[in-house]
């Protein structure tokens, strides 16, 4: 468990300091969550505290698999909000369906809950679909925080 000691100026990089750091085993790549939901990644790592990259920050990228359809996605925030991207056409995305993480690329241990589908925002056209994600997460409000030890690269 860690305490959110820091915020980014204004939010503009959707980062969080917390006050856990190497002493406490934590290293860059392992996931941070928050009620059971995956809320950032350990960017970079002191010996009592750490800064985490926010799944809201533009930077962020991480692969996701919607957990019944089963397509593989691309979970990018930003100013548009929670998007997962690069769905393959062939699949339904259901409102609601469940968004886990990915163990594509290496990057996280899969199956961390991301939150739900929201709606398509794709136009038919397209090659590729969109969907917005629904998370209970409030961003702006993390405190608390649980650093996923042992996990990620």
């Amino acid at each position: 468990t860690a305490r959110v000691s820091a915020r980014s100026p204004l939010g503009m990089y959707d980062e969080r300091t917390v006050d856990r750091g190497s002493r406490a085993g934590v290293r860059v790549g392992q996931p941070v969550l928050k009620s059971g939901f995956l809320v950032g990644i350990i960017r970079t790592v002191d010996s009592d505290r750490s800064v985490v990259r926010l799944l809201t920050s533009p930077g962020s990228i991480i692969p996701v698999i919607l957990q019944t359809t089963r397509g593989q996605g691309l979970l990018r925030g930003g100013l548009e909000g929670l998007v997962v991207s690069d769905l393959p056409i062939d699949i339904a995305p259901q409102t609601g369906e469940s968004v886990l993480t990915s163990a594509l690329g290496d990057r996280l241990v899969p199956d961390l809950p991301v939150g739900q589908v929201g709606t398509v925002t794709s136009l038919e056209s397209e090659i590729l679909q969109r969907v917005t994600l629904i998370t209970p997460i409030r961003f702006d409000a993390l405190e608390e925080v649980i650093i996923q030890t042992g996990a990620g690269l």
